[in-house]
């Protein structure tokens, strides 16, 4: 039988492909597994970014934006537990969902006006994702320095399955299709990664 599994939690997944009651796990990286008893194929790679509505201040500095002026500002949060690896390297360089919310001349007329705090937030996104955003936010003119993707996970002793290479083979022409003309989105093709925690 087939069917859909939409875990946003991290742990459940791998509980369930070591049971078999899933025979695989669509992944996000850079959270794949680092264990032995699964194995991991990179389908895609693709920057992190930060969306933001587009009255937002930081827009006012343009190209000059850095890591330091976004970091004076509340970034949304992810569910709890979901991305756990990711959430770990994104906190590393400073983001919080808090903030600073520094106002200053920096962002010349743009912070004066005062806009309602819940305007003032970020957004973590990806070339894939920006699009769930609503019309009024836009990616940020910046580019995170952690890279994000997408992964196939199965038990190892699926990996040379014929229904895993089936499987693998559409999961790539399915993102071949779609990602066309999404700019910084690779296809990483039918090379396997092997599991390992990045670093910055």
């Amino acid at each position: 039988t087939t069917g859909n599994l939409n875990y946003m939690e991290y742990e459940r997944p791998k509980d369930l492909l070591r049971s078999s009651v899933i025979d695989a796990w669509l992944c996000s990286l850079p959270d794949a597994p680092v264990e032995s008893d699964f194995h991991v194929f990179e389908l895609c790679s693709m920057p992190t970014l930060l969306a933001a509505k587009r009255t937002h201040p930081l827009f006012a500095l343009g190209d000059l934006l850095t890591i330091d002026d976004a970091l004076r500002f509340p970034v949304l949060p992810l569910p709890n537990l979901a991305f756990p690896v990711f959430q770990n390297l994104f906190s590393s360089l400073g983001f919080s969902h808090s903030g600073s919310l520094v106002s200053d001349s920096s962002f010349g007329d743009s912070c004066n006006s005062s806009p309602p705090l819940e305007d003032l937030f970020l957004g973590i996104a990806t070339p894939l994702t920006i699009g769930a955003y609503e019309s009024d936010w836009a990616p940020l003119p910046l580019t995170i320095p952690i890279t994000v993707g997408d992964a196939l996970v199965v038990r190892s002793e699926y990996a040379t399955h014929l229904r895993t290479r089936d499987l693998l083979s559409r999961l790539l022409s399915h993102l071949d299709s779609n990602t066309g003309d999404i700019k910084d989105v690779i296809i990483v093709g039918e090379q396997t990664r092997k599991a390992s925690v990045p670093k910055l």
